[in-house]
């Protein structure tokens, strides 16, 4: 009897390691399972950033295709446009400049070397410090400094930056009244000549500004050369200060 039950026993014990058995190898797969499942979540988080960065990049091909396609549409419609001409304009609220062109002599890195603006509404400026030439003959040379005198009434010149250029005549100059000497109202007075080959051929008009900017007294200048004043309803007194600026052709 008890060798019965040691052989039953026995077999007991060998078909519980059989099932033991399976049970190990059923969760050793289930895990190994559970691996690869995680393996190919991750694998398919890596191709759906891919396939997104793919994605954006395509996106971003297709908007500059177009924005080279807009351009070259622009391009193409000023190229076969009928209409020759240049457009200056700045898109940006500048009251002192309306567009110019800068010249950049020999690949010079400096601002300019020559250069042309719109240095007011309607003043066409041509910045040239070596003269401007047209057709290669009668060249204009370039600024020539001229020094007022101030010789006629009491006063002196302190600033002066007038010049010619070519037969045109700019005049920029500071006048000052000494301690002793003003000017009555409406009173034609000359302050200063103007260098005998840089004179108008006929009288020309200037502008005379107090440097406070409280007064703008009219201004002219004789075929002789003579600066004139006229204050008008105000007296230039005396210690005073005044900008006289202008242009003409002599």
């Amino acid at each position: 009897m008890k060798k019965l039950k040691s052989i039953l026993r026995q077999i007991a014990l060998f078909f519980l390691g059989i099932v033991f058995s399976a049970c190990i190898t059923v969760l050793a797969e289930t895990i190994n399972t559970k691996i690869n499942s995680n393996k190919l979540q991750a694998n398919i988080g890596e191709i759906e950033d891919v396939d997104a960065a793919i994605s954006g990049l395509v996106t971003q091909t297709y908007n500059l295709d177009n924005r080279l396609t807009a351009l070259e549409n622009q391009l193409t419609k000023y190229y076969n446009s009928n209409t020759d001409s240049i457009e200056l304009n700045t898109n940006r609220l500048l009251a002192t400049l309306g567009g110019y062109i800068d010249f950049h002599y020999n690949g010079s890195t400096s601002d300019y070397t020559s250069r042309i603006s719109e240095s007011a509404s309607g003043v066409i400026s041509i910045e040239a410090s070596n003269g401007v030439r047209t057709n290669y003959s009668g060249f204009l040379a370039g600024p020539v400094a001229i020094t007022p005198s101030a010789d006629v009434i009491g006063g002196t010149i302190p600033e002066n930056k007038s010049y010619t250029q070519g037969n045109a005549t700019f005049l920029n100059f500071q006048y000052k009244f000494d301690g002793l000497h003003s000017v009555a109202q409406n009173t034609a007075t000359v302050i200063a000549h103007i260098p005998a080959g840089s004179r108008p051929s006929a009288a020309s008009q200037c502008q005379a500004q107090a440097t406070d900017g409280s007064l703008s007294p009219h201004c002219w200048v004789r075929p002789n050369g003579e600066v004139v004043l006229q204050p008008g309803s105000y007296v230039l007194a005396a210690n005073s200060h005044y900008r006289i600026t202008g242009a003409y052709i002599h």
